[in-house]
């Protein structure tokens, strides 16, 4: 029995119907998390075989394709490194499954399977698979792991059922499609209530990417006991994170990541495109400072210069009435308004044509009054006041406010542009991603798993 785990999470995409492709990438994820000194990887619903994988699960080819390539898998953790967890399909009894394997030690060591299974909106699960029985857990390194897998986890019978049977802490592997607000949904009306039903902790792992006319949006991320939230992963990205793990008089806790950790030593701000009531509950921490709307939000100043003020007011009303009376219109070309008060986001991310959708959002701007701009993002087109403050200005008042010598300051999206542009030269920015050549940023990282590389290296410095 041990009394600490680190176990990485891997938000992925995947390709369907590609094993031998997801199979590579898993592989080569592990022997990443193996240098990051992990005991088990996870990996999303069905990442070997792709999600969903419709009408080729009912191929007898496939199936057996699949089982080939679980076991060539599981023999590779023979090498002494971490163990992983698997989402795939299974044949049981002569019946097929959508479920989760551990590999370790070079075997198969257990096989789980989902109980309840999706049939609405875009779910077909009832005509491809046949339901497993209540799950028990698993036991890894003498610890006992429940496996909910998606939909389990959104009726309560699964997760009570593992934690009578002895779970310790929940791992729950998804495909699970972006909706507006999902995010929160699964964190607020999912993750919290199963937390709150057992008394356990839960991992809750996505997939990213898309399939068909579905869209996986990640947002991974782990839900404590207490309903805290330590660790949360990015949306839209692949990103590997390694979750520290020990077990208390009160069961398991996972250690907040690197950037909770990195606040207990410097001053650390969030400066966000969401609004503060939006993030400020998802970072399961409380940073120094958190600047919301694109720059313009600040908590600890409210107030507004009076031309940003009449923009917020007056001009903003104004384009709510206008996209009021075209709500048909963005509808149906596949947009989204999304209002955070003191900001307006036009998404169509899901959009079917996304070039038609600009040019929807593009022409309903037109002639936008000068009190206000537009700038775009991924997938996205803000209005902000035209004199209201951007992450430039943010960043440069929290460097004086929170009296530092510097900043270090790290973004992925064409808005941070601005903090890059007009950063002191002693500044440190990064940008990850390297899509935008005229970036002004110093330094470039290729992924959001570097990030918490570098801040692991810095809070070794720092301790």
């Amino acid at each position: 029995m041990v009394d600490t785990l680190s176990i990485t999470l891997a938000q992925m995409n995947q390709s369907v119907g590609d094993i031998p492709g997801n199979a590579k990438a898993m592989l080569a994820a592990r022997e990443r998390a193996k240098a990051a000194g992990a005991d088990l990887v996870v990996f999303p619903e069905m990442q070997l075989v792709g999600y969903p994988a419709e009408d080729l699960v009912l191929k007898p080819a496939f199936v057996a394709r699949a089982a080939d390539e679980l076991e060539a898998m599981a023999k590779v953790t023979a090498d002494g490194g971490p163990a992983m967890l698997v989402g795939s399909i299974f044949v049981a009894d002569g019946a097929l499954h959508n479920g989760i394997a551990l590999l370790d030690h070079g075997k198969v060591a257990a096989i789980r399977l989902k109980h309840e299974l999706p049939n609405y909106g875009t779910f077909d699960e009832v005509r491809l698979f046949q339901p497993g029985p209540l799950p028990e857990p698993i036991g890894f390194k003498g610890v006992m792991i429940g496996l909910p897998i998606c939909e389990d986890v959104w009726h309560p019978d699964v997760c009570r059922h593992l934690a009578d049977f002895g779970a310790e802490l929940l791992i729950c592997i998804n495909g699970s499609p972006y909706e507006i607000d999902k995010d929160t949904l699964r964190i607020e009306g999912v993750a919290r209530r199963r937390a709150a039903d057992t008394g356990l902790p839960l991992a809750y792992l996505n997939r990213v990417g898309g399939q068909d006319e579905l869209v996986f949006d990640g947002a991974s991320f782990v839900v404590g006991a207490d309903g805290s939230v330590p660790v949360q992963m990015a949306d839209w990205e692949e990103q590997e994170v390694t979750t520290r793990w020990t077990r208390t008089a009160k069961g398991w806790i996972c250690e907040p990541g690197e950037v909770a950790q990195l606040a207990e030593h410097l001053p650390v701000a969030i400066v966000t495109g969401r609004s503060v009531d939006d993030v400020a509950p998802r970072l399961g921490f409380d940073p120094h400072y958190i600047i919301g709307n694109h720059g313009a939000e600040d908590p600890e100043h409210p107030e507004l210069p009076p031309e940003v003020f009449i923009a917020l007011t007056d001009k903003l009303n104004g384009l709510r009435q206008k996209i009021e009376g075209n709500a048909d219109g963005l509808a149906s070309a596949g947009i989204q308004v999304e209002d955070k008060r003191h900001s307006l986001a036009f998404h169509y991310r899901l959009a079917r044509d996304r070039d038609a959708a600009l040019v929807t959002i593009e022409t309903l701007l037109r002639g936008l009054d000068p009190a206000l701009t537009s700038f775009g993002g991924k997938c996205v087109v803000n209005v902000v006041a035209a004199d209201a403050p951007d992450k430039g200005d943010a960043v440069a008042m929290l460097v004086k406010r929170s009296q530092s010598g510097a900043a270090l300051f790290i973004g992925d999206d064409l808005n941070d542009e601005s903090v890059f542009e007009s950063a002191e030269p002693h500044w440190l920015t990064v940008r990850i991603g390297r899509e935008d050549p005229l970036s002004r940023a110093r330094y470039y990282l290729d992924t959001h798993s570097e990030v918490a590389t570098m801040l692991q290296k810095m809070l070794a410095l720092l301790r």
